[in-house]
């Protein structure tokens, strides 16, 4: 079994990305993430998800948010 685990720093290096918007990516469930005591460690296989998804076109969770708080709320009256 060969598991490599990345630090937020290899996966900023990894993704050509800085390290807010892997913060981000990681916070909004994104990029999936594990935490070993203090440290907060991404697999590569969770980067190539990552990916794929975005290569499909799927919406990331951010953007799916921004996208709900931005639409009118509806209300029925009685």
């Amino acid at each position: 079994m060969n598991i490599n685990l990345l630090s937020i720093k290899n996966t900023e290096e990894a993704l050509n990305l800085g390290h807010t918007k892997v913060c981000e990516l990681i916070a909004d469930g994104d990029i999936e993430s594990i935490k070993i005591g203090r440290r907060r460690l991404i697999t590569p296989e969770a980067i190539n998800k990552f990916i794929a998804r975005r290569e499909a076109g799927e919406p990331m969770v951010s953007d799916m948010r921004r996208l709900v708080e931005q639409s009118p709320t509806s209300v029925t009256e009685p």
